[in-house]
């Protein structure tokens, strides 16, 4: 195993790790409204890595919308094999946004300090 593949599997466990955390954390929160669409949007990946596992003579950045966050494919005839991993955005933002203490403040009125 080479330095691209061990890259490619840290950053793996690393977002399906973020991903499962956000699943259930999304799942028990009650900071969060429209908790299907936030689960859901746990799935798309934005930006992250492929690479060719058979020849990983080199890694590629990723940039785009994908859904799931980690495809591998097979390519029968030249028997190689490929894996796309992207970062799943939407799951971040939930862990932050839905995290206990992250209510908004209300402005405090100027109406109350002229009293």
């Amino acid at each position: 195993m080479n330095v691209y593949q061990m890259v490619m599997l840290l950053f793996g466990v690393a977002v399906i790790t973020l991903d499962i955390w956000a699943m259930f954390h999304i799942a028990k929160s009650d900071q969060l409204r429209f908790k299907p669409l936030w689960m859901i949007g746990s799935l798309f990946g934005f930006f992250g890595l492929g690479i060719n596992w058979t020849k990983p003579d080199d890694i590629f950045l990723q940039f785009g919308i994908q859904i799931p966050f980690l495809q591998v494919v097979l390519f029968p005839k030249t028997h190689e094999v490929a894996a796309k991993l992207m970062f799943p955005l939407i799951a971040a933002v939930a862990l932050v946004h839905g995290r206990p203490g992250a209510e908004k403040i209300a402005p405090k009125s100027s109406a109350s300090n002229n009293i």
